[in-house]
């Protein structure tokens, strides 16, 4: 749904992409490599409920990837949105 969205008419920018890294047909890492090649200024956070390092490329997240680890509160999401819009 998200990789349509990117080519919908009228839809000329997104702020920020929110995707599980898990998920059943299309990984998170995948799914913002192929949104970001349309809108490369589109910032992305990312969630899991695994362990960190189970997600993580080589046992460490990325150097400058917002990752949000589930379970979290609505305040915590809204606080780190507004990090990473911020950022």
């Amino acid at each position: 749904e998200a990789l349509r969205l990117t080519k919908a008419k009228g839809r000329d920018s997104f702020d920020l992409l929110f995707t599980d890294m898990v998920m059943p047909q299309i990984g998170g890492k995948e799914l913002a490599y192929w949104f970001r090649l349309t809108h490369p200024a589109t910032r992305v956070l990312f969630t899991s409920g695994y362990p960190e390092k189970s997600v993580a490329h080589n046992g460490e997240l990325v150097a400058g990837i917002a990752f949000l680890h589930k379970p979290y509160t609505p305040e915590t999401l809204a606080q780190k949105v507004r990090q990473v819009l911020d950022n």
